[in-house]
């Protein structure tokens, strides 16, 4: 039998936008009639060659518990032409305030529609976070960040992508082939 994957969607209520100081962020809903919840973040830099970053929050009415799920999956656009020499990343926050981050592999660069999947042994404590077993509990997270962040821009430099809902995805037994 070959086991297949299954994706659900997250719960969440609606997602945020958050972004650092030398950035004016917008978040719109770009859902077309009937396809996949999506949101189109905009980010305008007003200041070069500092840090900068931009997320879309999903946040859980409570814990999202996602020890089930082997890796998480979402879709993404960037409008064609942009050139951010950045890529997205994945952010669980865990209740009581660890933060673990995971590359999605994603360039902000090119104009391709790309569906990633993000595997839970792919994240690791953030650099700047703390948790005193060092282990992403995956009942105990509260909230799934994708975005960017460590970005040297140029002022008034515009940085968008659209992502859809995430998913939890889980590996499910096959069934036995027809012959």
């Amino acid at each position: 039998t070959i086991p297949r994957l299954v994706a659900a969607p997250l719960v969440t209520q609606p997602p945020t936008e958050g972004h650092g100081k030398f950035v004016d962020g917008q978040l719109v809903s770009a859902t077309a009639d009937g396809g996949v919840s999506t949101w189109r973040a905009t980010a305008t830099l007003t200041k070069g060659a500092v840090d900068t970053h931009l997320f879309v929050s999903f946040r859980a009415d409570g814990m999202l518990d996602l020890s089930e799920a082997e890796a998480l999956r979402f879709e993404t656009s960037i409008p064609a032409g942009q050139r951010t020499s950045s890529q997205l990343l994945v952010l669980a926050h865990e209740r009581g305030g660890a933060i673990y981050v995971a590359h999605s592999g994603r360039s902000l660069a090119g104009d391709e529609h790309v569906i990633s999947y993000v595997p839970w042994s792919s994240f690791g404590l953030a650099g700047w976070s703390k948790d005193a077993d060092g282990d992403l509990d995956r009942s105990q997270v509260e909230s799934i960040s994708i975005g960017w962040g460590g970005y040297f821009g140029t002022e008034k430099e515009k940085v968008i992508f659209t992502v859809s809902q995430p998913q939890t995805v889980r590996i499910q037994a096959g069934s036995p082939s027809a012959r």
